[in-house]
């Protein structure tokens, strides 16, 4: 289609064309440039055109922006060199996941279209394109070791890993008792009147999400639990004891580099120097008993 280049009086075009002309602003001055492709738009613009659609070569959306109510960015490249460049990208991309889900998934087929697979998987996982590779190494990583499991295909593949993903997260959820009595048995101590619980082996909790267990050992009466997990400290306290852990939470996470927070009797801390974690725990103790004292 020809794009029709034309200068017209300010009047005339708005006579034409009406306000649709100024979808991009308004231009200043009586005489504007109106650009024009028969049948498809109408602008006015002052800007770089081609002559003929056909020149644009192959072109490919990459991803849609929202802007504000009614409008919406489409982000692109055009031109056939540059869109290779960018397949190239993506299927370098997708054989790499490939790759990771194979660790586990039996894969009888992978998507042709590699930048439309990464669409879809990115929007499975609500993450943004260039998160999808840590974010199936992440739930890869969160699933439990068991027999290889067949996928139709890639999207096949990281709906399953969802799942599986979705009913570990529950299954470590699920606290057993057996496991809260030996840490009772194991790792408490009595301080006036009160149960001081610190678990010092990051062993104990891997298998189980450390803040449901903090949860399940708070349900008892009058206790103060610390436990460690691969990321940090856990505390939790029963209803019936006045203490904030978010400050200790804070203080202690100092000690590993980063900080702490959450709730007055539910609060975890973590940071990237957890070599320290044997002092934060000590302090963590000190600062309980001091709570508890005063």
């Amino acid at each position: 289609i020809d794009v029709i280049k034309e200068f017209l009086e300010r009047s005339e075009a708005e006579k034409r064309y009406g306000v649709v002309l100024y979808q991009g602003g308004v231009p200043e001055g009586r005489i504007i440039r109106v650009v024009r492709i028969p049948g498809v738009d109408v602008e006015a613009c002052g800007g770089t055109h081609l002559n003929n659609t056909s020149e644009i070569g192959k072109i490919k959306v990459v991803r849609g922006e929202r802007i504000q109510d009614g409008v919406n960015r489409l982000i692109f490249v055009a031109g056939r060199e540059r869109v290779e460049e960018l397949e190239k990208r993506e299927e370098r991309r997708l054989k790499l996941i490939v790759e990771k889900l194979q660790e586990k998934f039996s894969i009888k087929n992978v998507e042709k279209d590699a930048g439309k697979t990464l669409q879809r998987i990115a929007k499975m996982f609500s993450v943004p394109l260039d998160k999808i590779e840590d974010t199936v190494e992440k739930f890869m990583r969160d699933i439990p070791k068991a027999e290889r499991i067949e996928a139709r295909n890639v999207i096949d593949a990281c709906e399953k890993l969802f799942k599986e993903w979705k009913r570990s997260r529950k299954e470590k959820k699920r606290i057993p008792s057996e496991l809260v009595e030996k840490i009772l048995s194991d790792y408490s101590e009595d301080y006036k009147g009160y149960k001081l619980v610190f678990v010092p082996d990051p062993n104990i909790s891997k298998d189980y999400d450390s803040i449901a267990i903090a949860e399940e050992l708070a349900r008892a009466e009058r206790i103060v639990a610390c436990i460690r997990d691969d990321k940090g400290l856990v505390f939790s306290a029963s209803r019936d004891i006045e203490i904030d852990l978010r400050e200790i939470a804070r203080k202690t996470g100092s000690l590993l580099g980063g900080g702490g927070g959450g709730k007055e009797r539910l609060a975890r801390c973590g940071g990237s120097r957890l070599e320290n974690i044997q002092k934060a725990m000590e302090e963590a103790k000190n600062l309980i008993k001091s709570q508890l004292s005063g």
